[in-house]
């Protein structure tokens, strides 16, 4: 697998880890969105601005992975409290790639990390078709909330 579809597997990936995880909330029941929201939150920073989603300096990928490290964290700690252990083993089976991606990504001086580094120009020039994946995302997420329906039915809807 090429560096650039890694990348891009990652930042689509990363949506999908929280659509997958909204939908796990279901059979939370000591657990809601909103813990699961306030998550998302540390990501808003990446979607809104594209210098940081698609770092091209070590000091933008530094604090890109600053941001996705803390959005992973909350999630992991949220997946501790709220889901019992085929669910964990279930988050875990799918994040497993994600997680080592973000590991190799976010090591100073990794190897991985140096070659992105050396392509993050390209990747930007991507970035129009991760915006558009993004956009459609969040348009969804934000008609869900607003919509009057239980929980039950929005997080069903945003899977």
């Amino acid at each position: 697998m090429t560096l650039q579809n890694m990348c891009l597997q990652m930042n689509l990936g990363v949506l999908v880890l929280f659509t997958i995880l909204a939908c796990c909330v279901i059979a939370a029941p000591r657990c809601n969105d909103s813990d699961l929201r306030g998550c998302m939150e540390e990501l808003k920073v990446l979607t809104n601005n594209q210098d940081l989603a698609f770092a091209q300096t070590e000091r933008e990928l530094s604090q890109t992975c600053g941001h996705l490290q803390d959005a992973m964290q909350c999630v992991n700690n949220f997946t501790s409290r709220c889901f019992d252990e085929s669910q964990r083993e279930l988050y875990r089976t799918l994040t497993s790639g994600a997680q080592q991606l973000l590991a190799d990504l976010c090591t100073q001086g990794s190897g991985f990390r140096s070659k992105y580094l050396l392509h993050a120009s390209c990747y930007r020039n991507l970035s129009s078709e991760y915006r558009k994946c993004a956009d459609s995302y969040l348009t969804q997420q934000e008609t869900a909330k607003k919509e009057e329906m239980p929980v039950k039915d929005k997080l069903r809807k945003s899977c």
